[in-house]
């Protein structure tokens, strides 16, 4: 028993003794101040560890760390440069034998890297003490498990945060080149990303050849360029990005853009330069929703808001895309007050970013307008757009103008000016028939205030003129049915689609308020006649409500006209309560209208025809009556005449054989 004990006793001790000398030659003390001293010659920064180290045996052999520091070389934050978790190395037994810092591999778990620009523009990544001459140790391949980049600029206050970062770094020396390869969470995406360093020494100097690529969700980038960090990060060379939704993508990135028609797939390539906190596209190709565009663009966020410069040349603009134009015919019908969309119109955009734009467009869209050679300067400011049309191609003619659109309002307001040359007349007036003819000059100055297009037109006040020059109205010939007024009393006038009214010069100006249109001074002149006018169009509804006062020579009846009706078929018909609002020629006007009608001189029927069908009893009532001022028995002219319309868009619309004149008391 004793020999045993003895035995065993002996083994304890040489066990006790080999496990000691064998500790301290894998003794890993030496290498704390291997690596704190090679980081420090490397970037000036002071490498400290809070615990450790301490030898691992699993998953793989090898020495661990704990609330590893790596403070800055001077004060820029209260932060420290990086922070890890935990840190562990894999090293070869036989380097801890030999008390070699022959590290093979190194994995941070969950470090925390802090980025920041002081209010001087100084990076904290900048070396403070160069590198010790002709030291170029090897540099092990670095993983990250977990990791937080967190980059903050002082000056605008602004941070962006990279978390849940996976990453492997291969670097085969302190001059480079340096690889990544990885994946992290920006802003509740997952994104892959790759870049290449040909020297990280260099970077942080002069400058050095990066190749970038970023994959996500909302973005695919590709950069490849040159870069620099020695005053603030610095990259310039070649991009190409796209995007399946640029508006997600802007709020992807931190901009608050609200909900709203078009900007979706986006796509660019050109001369790219980011420098600090602003980035700049040149000589770049761009193309959003179907559009495209080539110029230059730059992007600015030292201020809380960014600010874009834009210099393009559009193949063609699309405003209906982005409910500039469509939204204001989406109602429920294509005429009246129904014909006005309720949707609201998103003025968020001019919120988001301050913006200096210079465009040329070949093709401009605006509702059902197509304009033509476009050049616009604009600018948007404080949710403010004001757009200068400094000239435009429209409907054969030309333009100029300007649009201020208010976003900034609770309820945002539209104030358009504009001047127009040789435009089509038709097509100037929104007309569908194409009934009227001839080239029209027309200015406007008009303001309106609501979120919808309805509220917007009902809100609609100003000012507007037009002047149409050499121009016609195809279907209806005005003077032919002043001279037939009469016998039209009795048949009704019919369609002629040959008839014509021309005209030298038609003219007038409108006062509008509340959507309503009024003018008092319409004027028309051509040959053999000449027409007065006055009255209202209604846009919220699109009624109009015009009487027109002919000047004929002696054979023709200067009956007034009514124009009444949808904007989109008016009917015109004669005036007979206007005749009406003058006793004494009323008495004179009817006598001559049963005349007429009667087929005495100037008339175009037959005794015996308009005896049967005017009556001749109102006649000899009238005649009768002469002297005394006032008629016996009363003829409902209006009344008859009302039913006896003309459509000017569709032809004659009332009875085709109406009923004799009443002659009841």
């Amino acid at each position: 028993m004793k020999r045993i004990a003895v035995i065993s006793a002996v083994v304890l001790v040489f066990t006790g003794a080999l496990a000691a000398g064998f500790t301290l030659l894998l003794s890993p003390s030496f290498l704390a101040d291997e690596m704190a001293r090679a980081v420090e010659q490397a970037s000036g920064k002071k490498l400290s560890f809070g615990s450790g180290p301490r030898l691992t045996l699993w998953p793989e052999f090898g020495v661990a760390f704990g609330n590893v520091r790596l403070d800055n070389a001077r004060d820029f934050s209260e932060l420290p440069f990086a922070t890890v978790e935990e840190m562990r190395v894999r090293i070869a037994a036989a380097a801890l034998i030999g008390r070699r810092a022959a590290i093979d591999e190194v994995r941070l778990v969950r470090p925390r890297l802090n980025l920041f620009i002081d209010q001087a523009g100084h990076g904290n990544w900048m070396q403070d003490a160069a590198p010790t001459a002709g030291a170029n140790p090897p540099v092990p391949p670095l993983y990250v498990e977990g990791g937080t980049v967190t980059f903050g600029d002082e000056r605008s206050g602004q941070r962006v945060r990279l978390g849940d970062l996976d990453m492997l770094m291969t670097l085969q020396s302190a001059k480079g080149p340096l690889e990544v390869k990885g994946s992290g969470n920006w802003h509740n995406d997952r994104m892959s990303f790759s870049l290449f360093i040909k020297s990280p020494q260099s970077l942080a100097e002069k400058g050095s050849p990066v190749d970038l690529n970023v994959s996500g969700s909302w973005i695919d980038l590709g950069f490849s360029g040159r870069g620099a960090i020695a005053e603030e990060i610095d990259l310039a060379g070649t991009l190409e990005g796209n995007s399946r939704s640029l508006r997600g993508l802007l709020r992807w990135a931190g901009l608050e853009i609200g909900d709203g028609k078009g900007f979706e797939r986006f796509r660019t390539s050109g001369a790219f330069r980011l420098r600090g906190n602003s980035f700049a596209l040149s000589k770049a190709q761009f193309r959003l929703d179907g559009m495209n565009a080539q110029g230059d663009a730059a992007l600015d966020f030292k201020s809380g808001k960014p600010i874009l410069t834009l210099a393009l040349g559009i193949d063609h603009l699309d405003l209906n895309r982005y409910g500039l134009g469509s939204s204001l015919f989406s109602g429920e019908a294509d005429e009246g007050i129904e014909r006005w969309g309720l949707q609201p119109i998103d003025f968020s955009l001019l919120n988001s970013f301050d913006a200096k734009a210079t465009l040329t467009a070949d093709r401009v869209i605006f509702g059902r307008a197509i304009m033509s050679h476009a050049r616009l300067n604009g600018t948007i400011g404080n949710g403010v757009l004001n757009a200068k049309l400094e000239h435009i191609d429209l409907h054969q003619g030309k333009a100029k103008g300007q649009l201020v659109l208010n976003g900034a309002q609770k309820a945002p307001i539209v104030q358009v000016g504009l001047d127009a040359e040789n435009i089509d007349a038709n097509a100037l007036l929104g007309g569908a028939s194409g009934r009227l003819k001839g080239r029209a000059e027309a200015s406007m100055a008009l303001a309106a205030t609501g979120r919808s297009p309805r509220e917007l037109i009902a809100s609609l006040r100003g000012t507007a003129g037009v002047a149409i020059r050499d121009g016609a109205l195809a279907g209806i010939d005005v003077e032919q049915m002043a001279q037939e007024v009469a016998e039209k009393i009795v048949v009704g006038w019919t369609a002629n689609a040959q008839a014509t009214t021309r005209f030298d010069l038609l003219k007038g100006n409108f006062k509008l308020a509340d959507g309503i249109a009024e003018t008092s001074d319409l004027d028309a002149a051509g040959p053999g006649l000449k027409l007065k006018g006055k009255g209202l169009i209604d846009l919220l509804k699109g009624e109009i409500e015009m009487k027109i006062e002919p000047e004929f020579s002696a054979h023709a009846m200067n009956i007034p006209l009514m124009i009444s009706g949808p904007l989109s078929r008016p009917k015109l018909y004669p005036d007979i309560a206007g005749v009406l609002e003058n006793p004494a020629a009323a008495y004179e006007a009817l006598k001559a209208l049963l005349s007429r009608a009667a087929g005495r001189p100037g008339g175009a029927g037959t005794p015996e025809t308009a005896t049967t069908n005017a009556g001749g009893v109102a006649g000899e009532a009238l005649s009768s009556e002469a002297d005394a001022g006032t008629p016996a028995h009363s003829v409902d002219l209006k009344k008859e005449l009302n039913t006896n319309t003309i459509d000017l868009m569709n032809g004659f619309t009332g009875d085709s054989e109406p009923e004799a004149l009443s002659t009841d008391p």
